[in-house]
């Protein structure tokens, strides 16, 4: 039996008996057991999983990779700071000068953190993102609300374009193994509808009524270019303008948004 065996040699001769003892020790240690034999973790800290040793006493060793072991003698101990891939610990389990011993590999496939870059507000339909480029795992685009289109989904800083107007909202999402981590970014596109002002006129009168494009997105606004005449209605889209001058007249329809 594991521990201490106390055995009894007797010789007899008959009535006549002596004795002697030998004491043998039984030092084999519990069958050890580490833990699955792979574990994969998304964050630089583990609870180690061994089992407890009913016969001996367990002993962490680090064989690959790198971290620290909060008690080396705890089956479930924490190891943090572990280092990004492959860490192969051994759990060696020692009782007397006998010992046994089972590994576990735990695979730390921690992305790098996601970054999208700041939010953009611009005049124009196409921008370049700025998400960080990963050390560890591989980053992909997606969009998530709005329109736009990447010209790769894969590069960080790709241009993306045809984006709708107002708010965009696009994901750069790391991936590592089985682990990700995201951040999103908002690219606010404020270019207003395209202006058109209508088709040029020849007019026997002094007024006329206008024919713009009524936008969507935008306040219009007609003004004098070259010539006169005075608009009605100056934020509408067909607006009359009255005292035309004699020959050419230019009008121009303008439409904002904030300062685009």
């Amino acid at each position: 039996a594991q521990g201490e065996n106390l055995l009894i040699w007797t010789v007899t001769n008959g009535l006549c008996s002596l004795q002697d003892q030998v004491l043998i020790v039984n030092n084999q240690p519990s069958e050890p057991y580490a833990g699955l034999d792979y574990e994969e973790v998304c964050e630089n800290s583990f609870q180690l999983k061994a089992a407890t040793p009913d016969y001996g006493t367990g002993q962490w060793t680090i064989l690959e990779g790198g971290g620290t072991i909060s008690d080396y003698s705890n089956p479930r101990a924490v190891i943090s700071f572990l280092d990004h891939g492959t860490n192969r610990l051994r759990w060696t389990v020692t009782a007397g000068q006998c010992s046994l011993s089972d590994e576990v590999v735990i695979e730390n496939n921690t992305p790098t953190k996601a970054n999208a870059g700041p939010d953009i507000e611009d005049c124009k339909d196409w921008q370049i993102l700025d998400g960080n480029i990963p050390a560890y795992g591989t980053g992909l685009w997606e969009r998530i609300s709005g329109y736009g289109d990447f010209m790769d989904a894969a590069d960080p800083k790709t241009r993306v374009e045809n984006l709708g107007f107002g708010p965009n909202v696009f994901r750069w999402t790391i991936t590592n193994g089985s682990c990700i981590s995201t951040d999103e970014v908002m690219v606010f596109n404020k270019i207003p509808d395209k202006a058109f002002a209508g088709s040029d006129q020849t007019i026997c009168e002094d007024y006329t009524v206008l024919n713009g494009n009524d936008p969507l997105t935008g306040v219009g606004t007609w003004s004098v270019v070259k010539g006169q005449g005075t608009f009605e209605s100056p934020n509408a889209y067909n607006s009359r303008v009255v005292a035309v001058g004699f020959g050419e007249n230019i009008f121009q329809w303008q439409i904002n948004y904030g300062e685009c």
